[in-house]
């Protein structure tokens, strides 16, 4: 989305076109802001509608919000949860112990400080 030119130019168009169209720079709600980007984008910018849509969808989704823009339509915004399998259930004690490892890093780093 950010081809041709630079993204700092990009985010400066943006903020510019924000201002005009709503006098404000800040206290958007997040489900406002990806509406006002997505217009911004297939408006101003003239970028293809499915092509926006599917990389805000991306970014909502990573987020772990769970609004609906209203750009998004009917699309599932959340993450499907998937069930874990055979797998994942085998990394999961090991996960666990990296986790217990860096636990206990961190208590041995804040002891010695402490100490000092």
């Amino acid at each position: 989305l950010l081809e041709p030119g630079s993204a700092f130019n990009h985010f400066l168009n943006f903020s510019d076109w924000l201002w005009l169209t709503t006098r404000k720079t800040h206290e958007f709600a997040l489900e406002k802001l990806v509406d006002l980007l997505f217009e911004h984008l297939t408006g101003a910018r003239g970028l293809p509608t499915g092509a926006v849509r599917d990389a805000l969808l991306a970014d909502y989704r990573a987020s772990g919000a769970r609004g609906r823009p209203q750009c998004l339509g009917a699309l599932p915004v959340s993450p499907s949860v998937r069930p874990m399998t055979a797998g994942t259930q085998a990394k999961a004690p090991r996960q666990a112990r990296h986790l217990g490892q860096q636990q206990s890093q961190a208590l041995a780093h804040q002891k010695v400080l402490t100490q000092l």
